[in-house]
């Protein structure tokens, strides 16, 4: 590519070698071994290749100094996952919490077990009535898992996945395993509904504890929260409220595009008169 480009920039929107690290410690015998081989080859060339782009986009900072440390000589800056700016409909909260995600990829599947084997039982006996929706596609990776669970929905593909965030109580991120940034994370601010998640799957966000967001590390904490959630109305809208707050601030399009214009002409991408402004609006449509 670099024989038949002026610039190559590289959206890097997982660190592959800390997505397979991560994986290895939540399986066992030859899957694991078989992550930790992979981490170790992802590391390889990742440290081999890097340093070749003209720009290297990562998702934050803390995956930003992770690139650097592997490849000390890579050009990198941030450009995070964003969403468009879109208005909230005047929808009605129902009875229910809500996971959003793609049910194909390996992560997604783990989150799945973990919440419905560790975390929503419990909830459940505290709250009969409770639903939980599991919303996108790749449902039948994890059908036969749902199926034998009381209270659980799958929607399957769906157009508009905010609309159905946005009739939940609270929005549920219950990742154990991952890079980059997390955009049901996003999508839930963009709803303005309150979410809890663990650490990792807040990772690289501006997400504040007690916040704009409820950090779980365990499934007594998650327990413990939405019980929590689900009988403080103000305390949900006030996390709802500062979510989407920061959403449309740091993580909307229209907020985000500043920094990809900043970083291209800082590391030489493109020259100060490289682009002009109606090039770079040509690229972003």
């Amino acid at each position: 590519m670099r024989r038949a480009c002026t610039h190559t920039i590289l959206d890097l929107h997982n660190v592959e070698s800390i997505l397979d690290r991560r994986c290895a410690v939540w399986t066992k015998g030859a899957v694991r071994a078989g992550h930790r081989r992979f981490a170790e080859a992802y590391r390889s060339l990742e440290a081999s290749l890097l340093p070749g782009y003209s720009l290297v986009l990562a998702t934050s900072e803390s995956d930003a100094d992770v690139v650097r440390s592997i490849a000390t000589t890579a050009s990198v800056a941030v450009y995070p996952n964003a969403l468009p700016l879109s208005g909230m409909e005047a929808l009605t909260e129902q009875n229910r919490l809500v996971f959003s995600a793609n049910f194909e990829y390996h992560p997604n599947v783990d989150a799945v077990h973990y919440l419905l084997r560790e975390i929503w039982p419990g909830v459940r006996d505290d709250n009969p009535g409770l639903e939980l929706w599991l919303v996108g596609r790749g449902e039948g990776s994890i059908r036969t898992l749902a199926d034998s669970v009381p209270g659980v929905h799958l929607t399957g593909p769906i157009e508009n996945a905010q609309r159905e965030i946005q009739q939940a109580r609270i929005v549920l991120a219950p990742l154990r395993i991952g890079s980059g940034t997390r955009i049901k994370i996003l999508e839930g601010w963009a709803a303005g509904r309150a979410v809890i998640a663990t650490p990792l799957a807040a990772e690289g966000l501006e997400a504040i504890d007690g916040k704009n967001i409820l950090l779980a590390d365990t499934a007594q904490a998650f327990r413990l929260f939405i019980n929590q959630l689900l009988g403080d109305e103000p305390l949900r809208r006030e996390l709802g409220k500062e979510g989407r707050k920061v959403f449309e601030t740091t993580y909307s399009w229209d907020s985000v595009w500043h920094q990809l214009d900043f970083a291209l002409v800082k590391f030489g991408a493109v020259g100060p008169d490289g682009y002009t402004g109606s090039d770079l609006n040509a690229i972003r449509r």
